[in-house]
């Protein structure tokens, strides 16, 4: 998951929120863990669930 969880980073840090959305929901809670913290992880999900950044 370690590919994935960098296409979701950079997704959302590039403002694609759809395609971080999409990608954080097929992560679930299996996002690797040198990419993301934990509280990273929960703040960046939710603002692709909102469609914005943080």
């Amino acid at each position: 998951m370690v590919y994935r969880s960098r296409l979701a980073k950079y997704a959302a840090l590039g403002g694609h929120w759809q395609v971080a959305k999409e990608q954080f929901k097929i992560l679930g809670d299996n996002w690797d863990q040198r990419t993301f913290s934990k509280s990273e992880y929960a703040q960046m999900t939710k603002a692709a669930d909102e469609g914005r950044s943080e």
